[in-house]
């Protein structure tokens, strides 16, 4: 196990790693607040190494962070689904990955306001990046990237119509935020309110067998 650091981080905190050297004698206390904040640039844009073991008729977690709620809904189609909302705090790593192997259909960024990511309905009108995924089984997921107060930018690394592994990393949000997945009501949920998540590690739902299948 390692941590990288993605290059928009280290290209953030260079020059304030240079502006502490160069005052480091001068203005000592200056110098300390500059490596400081550069210390927690290169923190908060760290992309843990991790081992994923894709596994079959579980849906693994999106992201790390606490399950902030879990909302049984109703699908466009009038089917019964969960929306899992996932909190991300500035102390968590922000890389995000896909919870299923799939295939990207659709991906849309809607503008949009920077609310508090805690906030239930912050989903609905914060920026947001939305990855539509068909898993194997030819069933829809949704994977929602939310902005939050602090949150200004989101990177997606995944294109529409490709292939993705389960637990490949598809984006990227920047300070504090959340994150939605919405899966289908095939899936028993395992997960509780309150819960700290891996992603890519945790286990978060399992597809229900039926007629042996």
């Amino acid at each position: 196990m390692g941590v990288r650091v993605l290059k928009e981080g280290v290209l953030l905190a260079l020059p304030l790693i240079v502006i502490g050297v160069y005052l480091g004698a001068s203005a000592p206390f200056e110098a300390a607040v500059s490596f400081a904040v550069a210390g927690f640039i290169l923190f908060f844009y760290r992309d843990p190494v991790r081992q994923v073991r894709p596994a079959e008729g579980a849906m693994l977690a999106p992201s790390d962070g606490t399950v902030l709620e879990i909302q049984e809904e109703t699908s466009l189609l009038g089917e019964t689904c969960w929306r899992v909302g996932v909190f991300l705090s500035v102390f968590d790593a922000h890389m995000n990955r896909s919870p299923v192997e799939a295939t990207l259909v659709r991906r849309s960024y809607t503008k949009g306001k920077f609310l508090p990511a805690f906030l239930g309905r912050a989903g609905l009108r914060n920026e947001r990046m939305e990855y539509n995924l068909i898993d194997k089984a030819g069933e829809a997921v949704l994977v929602t990237l939310v902005a939050g107060f602090f949150a200004r930018r989101i990177v997606s690394f995944v294109k529409e119509g490709q292939d993705v592994a389960q637990g490949q990393k598809i984006g990227f949000i920047r300070f504090g935020s959340k994150v939605e997945v919405k899966l289908p009501g095939s899936y028993r949920l395992l997960v509780r309110k309150g819960q700290k998540l891996k992603a890519g590690k945790s286990v978060i739902a399992v597809r229900e067998v039926s007629n042996g299948v």
